[in-house]
């Protein structure tokens, strides 16, 4: 049981500081002046992880059996 919560945890921590870490690098691109390739490129990165972040969030865990 206790591996279940720290797997949930652990999932859930890491997604939201790779939202917060790529939306930094993103930024800090995004500052210095970016082509809309890169424009392109970076909202896709930051729609990924926000997507990652939602599913480890939403989704259920596959129930495991007892046998």
């Amino acid at each position: 049981m206790l591996k279940r919560v720290n797997a949930i945890a652990a999932g859930e921590y890491t997604s939201a500081f790779a939202v917060v870490v790529v939306a930094a690098m993103t930024g800090a691109r995004a500052a210095e002046g970016m082509s809309a390739l890169q424009w392109a490129g970076g909202l896709a990165a930051v729609a990924g992880t926000v997507a990652w972040a939602v599913m480890v969030r939403v989704w259920p865990m596959r129930a495991r059996s007892q046998a």
